[in-house]
């Protein structure tokens, strides 16, 4: 839990200053380094024909040597009036609106305004006014809010000496080797046009591409020159072909001989598209291999779908269509239909159908080119 003690404390030492250390323009991007102190330090990063602004940040090890708890947040602030709403992900999949001092089910009392306004953010949130939408992606999991309009925040590193005004059993003061920890991250920022599908269908497609960046692996090449190596045609390494726009390939993982684990998600959200229910053909989207046949399971991957027998739970009322929507409106609810996908899915050959927001899982057999 946020500390607002402690967070009244730090905004009371003022905010921090930024020196420019460095900064430097090239034909691929541009970059201006910052510091603030000996252990708060900043680059902002504009590439070329990309869409976002990325920060870079460095923090620690926190001085706490004059015995003062400090926490260590960024505000990003734009013009924007987004009416105290703003909007995070459920760990990492649907966005859900937040309304400052509210909750969507109850009445509560505020005791910490901050802390109580304070929400889990795994990749992203973002404030929007009637047309434009600014968005922070995140690489790590953070505590994030808006609490003023037009304000994004979160938290970056903190330093807890005590227990004062906190539910926490420790303080939190970890270190290392004699010292505070220090944390490095990035944030993505983004502004664009929040009424535009096509943006927000780019705009999770750039949550996942954040999160799984590819990795660089050199290697020396002193035996043959630049220019022979760019007229190579094995450059391509991917066994895999394009997928449809809205498909992630979330898993391809060995399963015995000549057989794998594959799992496909389709991240749009309802409403996204015209059609959001995607087709993929698995014969197709692999370059080495072919696959001979494929046999769903759940998603752990541990049992054939057609073994399961579905839990019918029971609940007090109708699940809502659209919980962003119906935000506060506890009487006056459009029931969503029961059932999930409703009709069985019938897949045609080697063609499967993925709707908004689904995961399926599949045990693929396959043999080599």
């Amino acid at each position: 839990m946020l500390s607002d003690a402690y967070r009244y404390q730090s905004v009371k030492n003022g905010s921090m200053l930024f020196d420019v250390k460095a900064s430097a323009n090239g034909p691929i991007v541009n970059e201006i380094r910052l510091s603030a102190n000996e252990y708060l330090h900043i680059s902002i990063k504009l590439y070329k024909d990309l869409n976002f602004l990325e920060t870079e940040w460095l923090v620690g090890p926190i001085n706490v040597t004059d015995n003062i708890s400090k926490e260590i947040i960024v505000q990003y602030n734009t013009d924007l009036f987004n009416n105290a709403e703003f909007f995070t992900d459920s760990n990492g999949r649907q966005m859900l609106k937040r309304i400052l001092f509210q909750r969507p089910t109850w009445n509560f009392t505020i005791i910490d305004p901050i802390a109580s306004n304070y929400y889990p953010v795994t990749n992203r949130i973002h404030i929007n006014d009637r047309r434009y939408r600014f968005t922070v992606l995140t690489d790590r999991a953070q505590g994030g809010s808006s609490l003023r309009n037009g304000q994004i925040e979160l938290m970056l590193h903190r330093r807890l000496l005590k227990l004062a005004n906190t539910d926490l059993l420790e303080p939190i003061n970890e270190i290392s080797q004699g010292r505070g920890l220090v944390v490095r991250g990035k944030h993505r920022l983004l502004f664009s046009d929040g009424n535009n599908k096509k943006n927000s269908i780019r705009e999770k497609k750039q949550v996942i591409e954040f999160h799984l960046q590819p990795i660089i692996l050199i290697s020396e090449s002193s035996q043959i020159p630049l220019e022979k190596w760019l007229k190579l045609t094995h450059k391509d390494v991917s066994f895999t072909n394009t997928l449809p726009e809205g498909i992630h390939l979330l898993t391809v993982e060995p399963f015995g001989d000549n057989k794998i684990l594959l799992r496909l998600e389709n991240y749009l959200d309802v409403g996204d598209k015209k059609h959001d229910a995607i087709d993929v053909n698995l014969a197709t989207i692999f370059k080495t291999i072919t696959v001979t046949s494929y046999k769903e399971t759940k998603l752990a991957g541990n049992m054939w779908k057609t073994d399961y027998k579905k839990h019918h739970w029971r609940h007090e009322a109708a699940f809502s269509t659209n919980f962003n929507d119906d935000y506060g409106r506890y009487g006056d609810l459009k029931a969503a239909k029961e059932g999930g996908r409703g009709k069985d899915v019938i897949d045609e050959d080697f063609v499967i159908n993925l709707r908004a927001k689904e995961i399926r899982s599949f045990i693929v057999e396959y043999e080599h080119l």
